[in-house]
């Protein structure tokens, strides 16, 4: 309150330095560390076909059927998945949404309910094409039908067929792959209808595109399910001619982001991200701590006073410290804003990729109680150095305004003159590291690809099947 600019400058040096922290933390929270709400997911696990020249490989669905029934001892269920795009058409208006295939039991083994209507059910998985059925994502059944409570027995037109509508799933389920949420869910057993272009891929092994999940039996470990499907890898080396080195590979859907050998990338870029900005923490903390310490010049002989009274170094060092975690706290309030201002532009930056994506980046408990730690360690470090040293005086030439603490001063100027030094190593390490990431960028961008890219534009069209015809609708294209 004494010093209300020096005040105002500190908070909003913290605001941005801890907000940004705040941002990237809840960026990773998104990501790697906030959890779907499934059901006992210690037992859910993702099962990948695997050979040392194709690691963490999908399936062929007769290899997940087989896989699925020779593994009931071990798995309670096992489920199978794969993303498509649908041709949507309502009312003429065209839009290609993104779904998920999925076996009926897929929700069952999740651990979900319907938030309105039903599931998939085995009526609905009998035969290939046979039950043109789907369920809505929550988010699409909001954005699209206004979150209308009588959705169930509507129809959708999709690819040119209409799908009854059977449920909408719950809202805080957002499809299998983190970042990116399907509009709808139908059974596998549509998927030659939805990709008309490629023909019974449901009985081929040849082209692996479903990924499987399975929850373990009660009572059954890791080693006993993977015992279970190496007795399936067995008979698939006879039958099939699979290689000795193929087989099976389970790994704990706790343990998986999006899949295993993306996942060591998105690791080390969050990694890498954290650390760039709490460096930037560090830098605003050492400035602030430069500042302090020079400030307890001012205070000197005040805090004479205090020790001449009586009163302890330590409740002296408490008491700066908690006026530097107080000036903290109130930055990482401020924090917040700056925060949540910079994850509105992340969230709406557009990426040039095929499919959009998107992640909740709501600042939660999570984000929140990490915010709090960040400010009060922040206040305590930027203090520390300040509260040691302005406690560390002789009191009596103190008082007498002697030249006595001289000494004390020249500990104080090398102390301030560590944290320059300090704070401009780490600023030239983050500048080099710009400038490399930059030049790097610009190389990439540079390289021939040995064709020609511009002008040149991709173009999808697409028609309404309810104002053309077969015959018209290719005449048109």
């Amino acid at each position: 309150m004494k010093s209300p600019g020096f005040t105002v400058t500190a908070v909003a040096s913290l605001a941005l330095g801890i907000g940004a922290n705040i941002a990237i933390f809840g960026l990773v929270n998104a990501v790697i560390l906030r959890k779907p709400p499934l059901e006992k997911p210690e037992e859910l696990v993702r099962i990948y076909e695997d050979s040392p020249r194709y690691p963490y490989q999908p399936f062929a669905y007769p290899d997940f059927e087989d896989l699925r029934d020779g593994t009931l001892d071990a798995f309670s269920g096992v489920a199978a998945i794969e993303t498509t795009v649908g041709q949507v058409d309502r009312g003429g208006n065209i839009e290609a949404l993104l779904g998920e295939l999925v076996s009926v039991n897929y929700f069952q083994l999740l651990g979900f309910q319907a938030a309105i209507g039903r599931t998939l059910t085995y009526e609905d998985d009998v035969a290939p094409g046979a039950h043109p059925v789907l369920m809505l994502s929550n988010g699409y059944w909001r954005r699209a039908f206004g979150g209308d409570p009588d959705i169930v027995g509507r129809y959708l037109r999709v690819n040119g067929r209409p799908y009854t509508i059977v449920g909408v799933v719950p809202e805080d389920y957002h499809g299998s792959l983190r970042g990116i949420m399907p509009d709808f869910y139908a059974s596998v057993m549509m998927y030659d209808e939805l990709n008309p272009d490629t023909r019974v891929i449901l009985e081929t092994r040849h082209s692996h595109r479903f990924f499987a999940i399975g929850r373990l039996d009660h009572g059954v470990t890791m080693a006993q399910a993977e015992a279970a499907v190496e007795r399936v890898a067995e008979q698939f080396r006879k039958d099939f001619d699979w290689n000795d080195d193929s087989g099976f590979l389970l790994v704990r859907m706790a343990d998986i982001i999006i899949h295993p050998p993306v996942d060591r990338f998105i690791r080390a870029a969050a990694w890498l991200l954290s650390t760039v900005v709490g460096l930037v923490l560090l830098i605003a903390c050492t400035n602030l701590a430069g500042f302090l310490l020079a400030r307890s010049l001012d205070r000197r002989k005040e805090i004479a006073i205090r020790l001449a009274m009586g009163a302890k170094r330590r409740a002296l060092v408490g008491q700066i410290l908690a006026e530097t975690t107080l000036m903290s706290l109130l930055g990482g309030t401020a924090g917040i804003a700056v925060a949540k201002g910079l994850l509105v532009v992340l969230s709406s930056a557009e990426l040039p990729l095929p499919i959009p994506i998107q992640l909740d980046l709501s600042i939660d408990a999570t984000v929140l109680a990490f915010g709090f730690v960040a400010s009060v360690v922040a206040g305590l470090f930027l203090g520390l150095i300040p509260a040691v040293q302005g406690t560390h005086l002789d009191i009596a030439p103190t008082l007498k305004d002697e030249g006595a603490g001289s000494g004390s001063s020249r500990r104080r100027l090398s102390l301030r003159n560590g944290l320059v030094a300090a704070q401009v190593a780490v600023c030239l390490v983050l500048l080099i590291s710009a400038g490399l990431f930059l030049r790097s960028l610009q190389n990439a961008q540079s390289i021939d690809p040995g064709f020609g890219n511009e002008p040149a534009a991709m173009i999808s069209v697409a028609m309404s099947t309810e104002k053309y015809s077969g015959d018209e609708g290719r005449l048109f294209m």
